[in-house]
């Protein structure tokens, strides 16, 4: 149920935060998504924002899950194979058969519903006392939600039905109990003093990550005339925010 805030107002059941992308604001050019060449202090930064809000009305928190995850494991090794037992939640023709799960990546959840220090892993993996059919991916989450609200998905022509990935996902809602744990710990994001990121003020145009950018943005390889002309036309601005908005009329030009 929506929990009144200090300031009169109401939470939504749920909302769902997503954070910017490269170069999708002329404010924060590199964004704040963890994504290369963005420095990880962003992301952190705006995890840190969010948690603050959050435990800043104890009243609030305390009937709030905030779940963190992730769409890609950033190239970081996983030494459990990922399992080939995935139902492909798009066709179940070639030539798009995704029937394979991929490399893992973290999930959290931040709420004192959960026991402090909880660990729950997927029954397939080594050692696991009650194996299962099917590991924990990204369609759990939209599972536990549709769980949480009562809201029958795993049929076809069920109000809730978001295919059948979804429908056979496990849920994590036996993690989540009453309410048990009312530490609020503050935090804080890792310096990431080698590219001076925790020392305001920080410049709002990354022009050390420009020609990355622009090649990211058009596919124009660097050291082509291409490449050199766009990196030569946002370095031609007379300031910082113009530079950010001629990179941005360049996103609008090629997408993404």
């Amino acid at each position: 149920m929506p929990s009144p805030r200090t300031s009169g107002t109401t939470v939504p059941v749920f909302s769902y935060v997503e954070p910017t992308f490269t170069i999708e604001s002329i404010w924060n050019i590199l964004g704040n998504d963890y994504h290369p060449p963005s420095s990880l202090y962003e992301g952190e930064s705006f995890l840190k924002r969010i948690y603050d809000i959050l435990i800043s009305n104890p009243a609030v928190f305390r009937k709030t899950l905030f779940i963190v995850t992730f769409d890609e494991h950033g190239g970081t090794f996983d030494h459990v194979p990922p399992p080939a037992n995935a139902i492909d939640p798009v066709n179940p023709r070639p030539p798009f058969v995704f029937n394979r799960y991929g490399v893992r990546v973290p999930t959290l959840l931040i709420s004192p519903c959960v026991p402090a220090g909880s660990v729950f892993r997927a029954g397939y993996y080594p050692g696991c006392p009650s194996p299962a059919p099917f590991p924990y991916d990204h369609a759990s989450v939209l599972a536990t939600l549709l769980k949480w609200r009562s809201i029958p998905y795993q049929n076809p022509g069920d109000k809730g039905f978001l295919g059948t990935r979804t429908a056979q996902a496990p849920t994590f809602d036996n993690v989540i109990g009453a309410p048990a744990n009312a530490n609020r710990p503050s935090v804080t994001p890792f310096a990431c003093s080698d590219i001076d990121a925790a020392h305001p003020p920080r410049p709002k145009f990354p022009h050390f990550a420009l020609p990355v950018l622009i090649a990211r943005i058009t596919g124009h390889p660097p050291n082509t005339t291409e490449h050199a002309a766009l990196v030569a036309s946002v370095r031609a601005q007379p300031d910082d925010t113009q530079k950010a908005q001629r990179l941005m009329e360049i996103r609008d030009e090629y997408g993404m």
